[in-house]
């Protein structure tokens, strides 16, 4: 697995999950989600997402549908598993300024990178 991390925001643009979600989704179309979030910006889809965080794991297709480009993660975890239940990538949201992310997929990591100017995490 590889960590790498790139700023939540750009200047006066936030980078949502769901832009992230949009971004490298077509590589997690099986994956079922597990939410930690400890804090989002208030927002009524905020509600939606505290809601079901700490319930059975979600698709991606039920995620990105539950996470508008409003939506900011401040802090917390998004876990991606397989059907044989092995973590495909994890997004981590820092204080609402950064998004770290590990993966093993090489196909995610290159997206990454090159549309968010990402840089390795030690």
């Amino acid at each position: 697995m590889e960590r790498i991390t790139f700023k939540a925001w750009v200047g006066s643009r936030y980078i949502s999950i769901a832009e992230i979600l949009l971004l490298i989704g077509r590589f997690l179309l099986d994956a079922k989600w597990t939410l930690l979030l400890d804090e989002l910006a208030p927002g009524p889809q905020a509600k939606v997402l505290e809601s079901i965080r700490m319930t059975k794991p979600i698709t991606t297709f039920e995620l990105l549908h539950l996470t508008t480009p409003y939506v900011q993660i401040i802090d917390g975890r998004l876990s991606a598993d397989d059907k044989a239940g092995e973590c495909i990538i994890t997004i981590e949201a820092v204080d609402g300024s950064d998004w770290d992310i590990e993966t093993a997929s090489e196909a995610i990591l290159n997206e990454l990178k090159r549309h968010f100017k990402a840089e390795p995490l030690e």
